[in-house]
């Protein structure tokens, strides 16, 4: 069976930072799952959400900022938020890098092209999966469960789906 860290141990530690990434490692999760974001300088940043206002201090939306902006904020008051670089520089387990908008995948691949053995990307996109696929990477399928989601991922000729229920 295999532990995804989903946004790190971010039951224990705040979502998508390198404290949390850190304990999924130490708690010896299988691999992490986090989610990416272009700044408007086209950095690829380690975050969750379109806008900054839910876990920093910061407003607006992060591909409105540049990166020197965004390394301002605070994620909980406490960490900065990282970039994509860094966190592959200081792990060590698979990551499942989730691709938040297609037109962002041509920077993530980059950043990720020496670290293809433990990435893999995920998207809920087709697109996206189809660019890193050609790309060497594995893939992985994100969508909402049923059939309908196992015939796309077959499709896709993803290495893998992870499927939740619908709301």
């Amino acid at each position: 069976m295999l532990i995804i860290a989903h946004r790190g141990a971010s039951a224990y530690a705040t979502e998508n930072t390198l404290s949390a990434f850190k304990l999924a490692e130490a708690m010896n999760a299988s691999g992490i799952e986090l989610d990416v974001r272009l700044t408007m300088d086209g950095v690829p940043v380690v975050f969750h959400d379109v806008f900054l206002n839910r876990v920093t201090n910061g407003k607006g939306k992060v591909k409105s900022k540049t990166l020197a902006e965004v390394k301002k904020l605070k994620v909980r008051g406490v960490e900065k938020i990282p970039t994509l670089k860094e966190v592959l520089e200081k792990t060590k387990i698979p990551l499942f890098v989730e691709v938040k908008e297609s037109e962002d995948v041509h920077k993530v691949l980059e950043v990720c092209k020496n670290f293809k053995k433990r990435v893999s990307i995920i998207s809920f996109h087709s697109d996206v999966l189809v660019k890193a696929k050609k790309n060497g990477f594995a893939t992985v399928l994100v969508s909402i469960a049923g059939l309908t989601a196992i015939q796309r991922a077959a499709d896709l000729k993803a290495s893998s789906l992870f499927c939740f229920k619908g709301f």
